[in-house]
């Protein structure tokens, strides 16, 4: 039976053997959820027969025009895998993506980048936001392995104030200082309020704000860091509130120090994104046209149904377990790891079952800060346990 090495579930990468009680995956809501979603689905994978066979089916299928391998979650070596079958075959591949995560995309394109990683943050900031609710349940783990503690910084201890802005509804965090109460919809006139107040150096145009705490604190850090889940901040309005992020963040540098930090849960799409790019200068999408790869111009905004319609053959490859499902693409084959639960969607189409990365094999995984490169183990022996 396999061994688990880490737990590739959410962006914290956590290590099976834990630091301490707070940090063991057993309190991990988001481990549990995928356990019970898994409890039923078959945890075994096929033989090397088997394979051999079902390689056959894959190419049969991609080999006809306008065919699609879609990758939603892959560590670098099924995603090297991936891009070559891509050539060899002539299909278009993508990176299945969040739309958030585009929306951050075009800010950090026209803005540029004021980035950090979780250890970073561990160990040197001073003050962290994070913002909206999903944080803290698609990263169950991330007070207590990351901002329960004081760091240090260029020799002296330096303690590690959180704050956390979100919803009247939510639960308040274990372990923040204060938790600023404020409807999704203000998020930008207050954060612009902010702003304003911060270049101008008037705490007075900040009366009555919700936000008036983050004023002075803000002033005096150090080293800020804003923090939020990639699926909060999902649309064009959406965009206008993370370029405000992108200015207090900015501001916050002419003082001191500010950084922006944005965590994908689906790690595996991530790391499917930056190897493709190595490996073809594409993001997201990319063709072989016999001589060169290229991203067609055509296929960026498309959305679900346009992938449907557009794509007689479609493929969907997962090689990194995760509690999302899997995106209803109408495909007739499904590469997912062992144990992945299956919606009734799935129906009768042909699923492979390879080794859950992380789980039962091994490969290079990007954390989903894109700060650290994590080499996950083999850890599952031959043979029954």
């Amino acid at each position: 039976m396999p061994q688990l090495d880490h737990c590739c579930l959410c962006s914290l990468l956590c290590p099976a053997v834990p630091v301490s009680d707070e940090t063991s995956l057993e309190r991990c809501t988001r481990r549990q959820a995928w356990q019970k979603q898994s409890l039923h689905a078959p945890h075994s994978i096929q033989d090397d027969s088997t394979l051999a066979s079902f390689a056959r089916e894959v190419v049969d299928l991609l080999d006809v025009d306008q065919s699609l391998l879609w990758v939603d979650a892959a560590d670098v070596n099924t995603m090297r895998a991936a891009v070559t079958l891509a050539q060899q075959l002539g299909c278009t591949l993508h990176v299945g993506q969040g739309t958030g995560a585009e929306v951050v995309k075009r800010v950090t394109a026209s803005e540029g980048w004021l980035s950090t990683t979780l250890a970073e943050v561990s160990a040197r900031a001073d003050l962290v936001i994070t913002l909206g609710d999903s944080i803290l349940s698609e990263a169950p783990l991330l007070a207590d392995r990351f901002l329960h503690r004081a760091g240090a910084a260029a020799g002296e201890v330096v303690q590690l104030e959180w704050m956390h802005i979100g919803s009247p509804s939510s639960t308040p965090p274990k372990g923040c200082s204060q938790v600023i109460e404020l409807g999704r919809t203000a998020w930008y006139a207050e954060l612009t309020d902010l702003l304003l107040a911060l270049r101008s150096g008037q705490a007075s145009l900040l009366e009555n704000s919700p936000l008036t705490p983050l004023y002075a604190k803000l002033q005096t850090a150090r080293y800020a860091v804003w923090l939020w889940e990639t699926d909060e901040f999902v649309d064009s309005i959406d965009e206008l509130t993370v370029r405000r992020l992108a200015a207090l963040a900015r501001w916050q540098t002419e003082q001191a120090r500010g950084s922006l930090l944005c965590l994908d849960s689906n790690l595996g799409r991530v790391t499917a994104e930056e190897t493709l790019l190595w490996l073809t200068g594409c993001k997201t999408t990319a063709r072989w046209d016999g001589a060169q790869w290229h991203s067609p111009p055509s296929l960026r905004e498309y959305s679900m149904d346009d992938w449907r319609q557009a794509f007689a053959a479609r493929l969907i490859l997962r090689s990194v377990s995760t509690v999302e499902p899997l995106p209803d693409l109408d495909a007739s084959i499904l590469i997912v790891p062992a144990g992945q639960a299956l919606t009734a969607s799935a129906g009768d189409r042909r699923v492979i079952r390879v080794p859950a990365v992380g789980e039962s094999s091994c490969g290079l995984l990007f954390r989903g800060d894109r700060g650290t490169v994590a080499t996950v183990r083999q850890a599952c022996a031959a043979g029954p346990a």
